[in-house]
């Protein structure tokens, strides 16, 4: 199935960004924390297949110079 991305976090179910938190495994995140860090955040992208949340990152940036993020193509 294709993957859809997103920049929006628009609708965002926090409680399933937890739990790909605790999947990945990422630590143990609270929904309200990972809002907080999430829309206080200059980018954000999120990846879904079939309305499923497969993906998420996030960079913070000082205003002046772009924030890079560097991934590798793996399969899920």
């Amino acid at each position: 199935m294709p993957i859809t991305w997103s920049h929006s976090l628009d609708g965002m179910d926090w409680q399933e960004l937890e739990a790909l938190y605790r999947a990945a495994p990422l630590g143990n995140k609270n929904a309200a924390d990972l809002e907080t860090v999430f829309t206080n955040s200059r980018f954000c992208c999120l990846a879904r297949e079939q309305n499923r949340l497969i993906g998420a990152g996030r960079a913070l940036a000082d205003g002046a110079d772009w924030p890079t993020v560097f991934m590798q193509n793996a399969a899920v």
